[in-house]
């Protein structure tokens, strides 16, 4: 028998659903309207159709699976996660349903127009209770593609997250395809442009989609190369190419754009010519195995998280050209041990090198007039306001320094000293956050204010001396020193953020030379030691508000208060 349903109207087809959906035994078959897997989502308007290779059971169970499906009309797939288990058998032992693998799609002759098929290859596993039957993908891996002559268009998204297509064919009839999302992530291996089509090509038998009149490369795959004469390559042309190792872009090539090269996990090693001006947001993040990366001269702006998370990159130059430097363009870099800053850099957005825990050498120019690093002190500091906002794990913090900036030593991993000179007055927020191997810290009496986060998880952290001049600490500035044992808070401090001293599970004494006491906030001292002694000074008044019993209070971890 054929657990197979056709409708012969949509009216018919949402009658059915509406009444008796869901049949783990069903393929939905509308002859008028698109195959919908949620019910609640009208079809579209006539006329499309859908004509699937229907699949037979025996007493035994399946017999043939199908393997193909044809679009017969002008329309779409709508919500295609269904595609996996078009049809599919139930067994009544188990009561396990699994899908069958729908590993082609072909666009029948009367197809104009592609929309959204959107996780074809997705599946999902549904169980209930009522029901007492569940989908179990086993399969559903679109592999081939083929699209016919007939169709005009590629919408937006139409085969985004398509991970298992590897065979792509494009007939002559396709003069739009939406360059920004579709095949987005999809891992091809075999691309084919006809050789008729009057606006693509995939010339020299590239592996690749270009548009003909521009010379773009919209859509690269594993096996890939890029013809000479192509002037860009397209945002997200090469993304999620995972089988990719290596490229060459040839010269004439001025701009690699959004996220091209981003998620191709394998690439080891890319070349990058002169022409090329500009690098565009998130060109090559996640690129996990690139080791080295040569930025060419001619290169003027490297846009947001260009190469976020590429762990093994070691080194980096950024040539004299390059004149700002998006916001987490190198974040995650956890291999990155050298930078260099050319002259024409003068602006570096927010965490531009955050989470860089290996980075030990950073040199800027001589010749930069926007930022230093004097003295031959490994650190980026801004000349004008003396505020150094890049440091790493050997940086000597010059004596003309005045603050150090939010972030700056990041999660500088090797980090077990550092000297803060007395010409510093402020601490930024989560300027020291991560620095696990940090041992001791000194904050001299010039600094006046400790940003949030500032010493955030330095969970080596033993002794830290706070400086007379200090008079603010920022929310959990010391939260997760699990290592801390005591800690002098100064006579001029008038308020402990939230969360300061929360998780140090080690801290038994605090010493307040403050005789008002300081305000505190919620979880100031959540989760510290059991057992602890507050020490204040004689006649010192509103500790008492300190010893309360909630959870955030010494007294709820039985602390004991002592005058001196």
């Amino acid at each position: 028998m054929k657990y197979v349903k056709e409708f012969a109207t949509a009216a018919d087809y949402t009658a059915y659903v509406a009444t008796d959906y869901p049949k783990p035994n069903v393929s939905y078959v509308v002859a008028d309207g698109a195959m919908h897997y949620n019910p609640d989502v009208p079809p579209p308007p006539p006329p499309f159709f859908v004509k699937l290779t229907v699949q037979d059971y025996d007493n035994d169970g399946l017999v043939g699976e199908p393997t193909e499906v044809e679009l017969q009309g002008s329309g779409e797939l709508t919500q295609c996660m269904i595609l996996p288990y078009l049809s599919y058998v139930e067994d009544q032992e188990t009561e396990e349903v699994t899908g069958t693998c729908i590993s082609s799609i072909v666009c029948g002759d009367l197809c104009t127009s592609i929309g959204d098929l959107y996780n074809a290859w997705e599946g999902s596993c549904i169980e209930s209770e009522e029901d007492s039957f569940k989908i179990d993908y086993t399969c559903g891996l679109l592999q081939t593609l083929v699209i016919s002559n007939s169709v005009a268009s590629i919408s937006g998204s139409a085969f985004s997250e398509c991970y298992g297509i590897r065979t792509l064919y494009i007939g002559s009839g396709v003069t739009n395809i939406n360059q920004v999302f579709t095949m987005e992530y999809c891992g091809l291996s075999d691309v084919e442009v006809d050789a008729a089509n009057p606006v693509y090509d995939s010339r020299n038998n590239c592996n690749a989609v270009i548009e003909t009149a521009t010379n773009t490369l919209i859509k690269g795959s594993d096996a890939a190369f890029i013809p000479n004469g192509i002037t860009s390559i397209s945002d997200y042309a090469f993304n999620g190419c995972t089988g990719l190792t290596s490229i060459n872009i040839p010269s004439g090539v001025t701009s690699i754009s959004y996220g091209a090269f981003g998620d191709c996990y394998s690439l080891t090693s890319i070349t990058i010519p002169d022409s090329v001006t500009s690098i565009g947001y998130a060109a090559f993040e996640n690129c996990q195995c690139l080791t080295s990366i040569n930025i060419p001269s001619g290169v003027t702006s490297i846009g947001g998280n260009a190469f976020t998370s590429c762990f093994s990159l070691t080194s980096i130059t950024i040539p004299n050209g390059v004149t700002s430097i998006g916001e987490n363009t190198f974040l995650g870099c956890s291999g990155l041990t050298t930078c260099t800053l050319g002259s024409g850099v003068t602006s570096i957005i927010t965490n531009a090198f955050l989470y860089c825990s290996s980075l030990s050498s950073i040199t800027v120019d001589a010749a930069n007039a926007t930022y230093d690093s004097r003295n031959n002190c490994n650190a980026i500091i801004q000349t004008s306001t003396n505020t150094l906002i890049k440091g790493c794990n050997t940086t000597v913090i010059p004596n003309t320094v005045t603050s150090i900036g939010n972030s700056a030593f990041n999660c500088c991993y090797s980090l077990t000293s550092i000297t803060i000179p007395d010409s510093v007055t402020s601490i930024g927020g989560s300027a020291f956050y991560g620095c696990r191997s940090l041992s001791t810290i000194t904050i001299p009496d010039s600094v006046t204010s400790i940003g949030e986060r500032a010493f955030y998880n330095c969970t080596a952290m033993t002794t830290c001396y706070i400086g007379s001049g200090v008079t603010s600490i920022g929310n959990s500035a010391f939260e997760f020193c699990s290592s801390l044992t005591s800690i002098t808070i100064p006579n001029g401090v008038t308020s402990i953020g939230g969360g300061v001293f929360s998780r140090c599970s080690s801290l038994s004494a605090i010493t307040s030379l403050a005789t008002t006491a300081p305000t505190i906030y919620d979880y100031t001292f959540y989760d510290i030691k059991t057992g602890g002694t507050l020490t204040i000074q004689s006649g010192s008044s509103g500790y008492n508000t300190w010893m309360g019993t909630g959870t955030y209070y010494l007294g709820y971890y039985n602390w004991t208060k002592v005058e001196q």
